[in-house]
């Protein structure tokens, strides 16, 4: 098993909205950690090292890790991150603690490998479902789902159903969800330029007058 990332964190006595404020202003991002037939137990974090943490994590936020609590190890897994509709700072985190013989969810990556034989021809690779939602005990779960294109051709589909997980893992998606399909190539219509609408010939007065001399 790769190294486990390991988050530090404090707990947290200020409850409520304006001691929560307070707790922000000093770099610190509060949390929650819940599960495991325990109590919800209030935390914090402090922003800069959490946001570094996160850039390890790669984007595979769902990974196990150890939550290290006043010295005291849990594993748990990330559940949620709040972030402000505003400035994007994150706000808020949900933690969930993990009991190794239970099983949870989660949701995991979607990565494709190889070059698809489509994309070759013209085709576009269109990924739908960018992760999947899967269950099983803590420790058999990926970090990420790796799906092989190298076959795909253009019109081809891979759905939910059709992916395999290591055993004991389940996928909770519907399984005939669409996850990632080849479309085929879009065809560029030449437009013909605007033709400019005929104006309607102004004459002037001495071309007038020469007219109705030649119509009387």
């Amino acid at each position: 098993m790769a190294e486990m990332i390991v988050i530090e964190a404090q707990k947290r006595e200020e409850l409520g909205k304006e001691k929560v404020k307070k707790l922000r202003k000093k770099g610190f991002i509060p949390a929650i950690l819940y599960g495991g037939h325990e109590e919800p137990q209030p935390i914090k974090i402090e922003h800069k090292k959490f946001i570094k943490i996160l850039h390890e994590m790669h984007g595979e936020i769902s990974q196990i890790l150890k939550l290290k609590i006043n010295n005291k190890e849990t594993y748990a897994v990330i559940k949620d991150i709040d972030y402000h509709p505003v400035s994007g700072d994150i706000i808020h985190i949900d933690f969930q603690r993990i009991v190794e013989t239970e099983e949870i969810e989660i949701e995991v990556p979607v990565i494709t490998t190889g070059s698809a034989k489509g994309v070759q021809k013209g085709g576009l690779l269109e990924i739908i479902k960018h992760t999947l939602t899967i269950r099983g005990l803590p420790f058999k779960l990926p970090k990420h789902i790796e799906i092989d294109v190298s076959d795909l051709d253009i019109g081809d589909s891979i759905h939910v159903k059709d992916i395999k997980l290591p055993e004991g893992v389940k996928a909770v998606d519907e399984p005939t969800d669409t996850v990632l399909t080849i479309l085929a190539p879009r065809k560029v219509e030449e437009e013909a330029p605007p033709t400019e609408e005929a104006q309607p010939e102004v004459k002037t007065e001495e071309e007038k007058k020469e007219e109705e001399k030649k119509e009387s």
